[in-house]
């Protein structure tokens, strides 16, 4: 494994057989930001890490723990951590409201 988010990315877009440009066009995101990103000037955030997972067939969670955007706990995933930060279902951003909603849910189960 690699030492940092910016590395680990760009060592995966290299072993996926991409260009930045062809990453960027699969990814929505632009080369200039991804140049970036693998040069260690910016840092990803939750919504690139998302978009560019598929395409250099890394695990969206195993991302998010490479940039410390995730803290598993004993290689246990925590919904309450998981769902204080952005989140996506089918798409959509999961509100808020929902995620209180889910977390209630489930304290009565």
């Amino acid at each position: 494994m690699t030492s940092s988010i910016h590395e680990e990315l760009k060592q995966a877009r290299i072993e996926s057989g991409l260009s930045i440009q062809i990453l960027s066009k699969l990814s929505g995101i632009s080369p200039s930001h991804i140049s970036r990103i693998e040069s260690g000037t910016r840092n990803p955030s939750f919504q690139t890490l998302k978009a560019l997972a598929p395409h250099i067939e890394r695990r969206y969670i195993d991302l998010l723990a490479i940039a410390d955007l995730f803290h598993p706990t004993d290689g246990k995933y925590h919904l309450e951590e998981i769902l204080s930060g952005d989140i996506y279902f089918e798409d959509q951003l999961i509100s808020s409201d929902t995620k209180q909603t889910i977390l209630s849910f489930l304290s009565k189960h």
